[in-house]
């Protein structure tokens, strides 16, 4: 009897290790992937404001090659936040686009410094940015139309 219960116990011993192994490994990877999936999330975020930045540029400079460039830049952006991003971003960045997606309007580029405003609170929760810093470091000092919204 003392024989079984040793052996009970040993068992025991190394199926704990063994469960403990590969909760461990579990975790682990959905750590993993869920860092990799944020990853992606927050590239396409940070692409698309970048490419907007770049066509506002290219539209100023009236020049077609790098228009088409940020054009099709967008897109790629687009549909990657399309896959990885949150609802509520993908809803702001959609509003953005039914006003007409036109970033030196007023009615427009309020709803996209919204976009940014709500990534920036996605990608960093403590940091609070006032409206015109925003308007400034993305759309550039020289903004034509005064932008009221956020």
């Amino acid at each position: 009897m003392e024989i079984f219960t040793a052996i009970i116990i040993a068992i025991s011993s190394l199926l704990g290790v063994f469960v403990g192994a590969l909760l461990q490994f579990y975790f682990s990877r959905k750590k993993e992937y869920e860092a990799n999936l944020f990853q992606l999330e927050s590239q396409a975020y940070i692409d698309f404001v970048k490419v907007a930045a770049e066509l506002k540029t290219a539209q100023a400079e009236n020049d077609p090659v790098k228009i088409n460039i940020c054009i099709s830049s967008l897109t790629e952006a687009k549909i990657r936040i399309l896959f990885f991003g949150e609802p509520e971003i993908m809803s702001k960045l959609a509003n953005f686009y039914r006003a007409g997606g036109v970033v030196d309007k007023a009615e427009t580029g309020g709803l996209f410094l919204e976009f940014c405003k709500a990534v920036m609170e996605r990608l960093s929760e403590s940091k609070k940015i006032p409206k015109d810093t925003i308007e400034c470091l993305i759309l550039g000092a020289n903004t034509r139309q005064k932008v009221d919204t956020i």
